[in-house]
């Protein structure tokens, strides 16, 4: 998928820009709406953008059914760092469901690089204290980033608490 960050030289004002979660049921209701518009505005590109980002189910739906011909895709990458008592969830809602059920720990990975980023900004956190039952991924993923990414940042932040038990 293409980054959007250049997006804004290449959509004019006729051209549609759905901004959307990757989610089935919002996909499903975009592709009928662009196939609406397809009858309409037969000269407007149709941009679908992904936040946080795309993902291999989505992008198998929209292949399958032939409707990734009919769109733009892009992604939106940002991070979330969410002050909330479940980061996890905010962010993508079937969090819980991929890492405990599917075992597909993307999320970690995910959290772990905005993590490394927040350090980037304000400090690298000296005491990190980690607990739950995915605690080792998620300190593992930390130290990873941290050595790919390099921290720029010469201040510190004394401790974090992270809590990955499930209630």
């Amino acid at each position: 998928m293409k980054d959007i960050s250049n997006i804004s030289s290449s959509v004019s004002e006729n051209d549609i820009l759905f901004m959307i979660r990757p989610e089935m049921e919002i996909l499903n209701t975009v592709i009928n709406i662009g196939t609406i518009l397809n009858s309409i505005k037969k000269s407007a590109k149709k941009y679908l953008v992904f936040i946080p980002g795309e993902n291999n189910d989505i992008i198998g739906h929209l292949l399958a059914t032939s409707a990734i011909n009919s769109f733009h895709v892009k992604t939106l990458n940002f991070d979330l760092i969410p002050i909330d008592i479940d980061l996890l969830s905010l962010e993508r809602d079937n969090t819980l469901k991929e890492i405990y059920i599917e075992k597909d720990l993307t999320s970690i990975d995910d959290l772990a690089c905005a993590f490394v980023k927040f350090e980037n900004c304000f400090g690298k956190v000296k005491y990190k204290y980690i607990k739950g039952d995915l605690a080792q991924n998620f300190s593992k993923s930390v130290e990873t980033k941290e050595n790919d990414m390099g921290l720029n940042n010469p201040d510190e932040i004394l401790g974090m608490i992270f809590d990955f038990n499930m209630y």
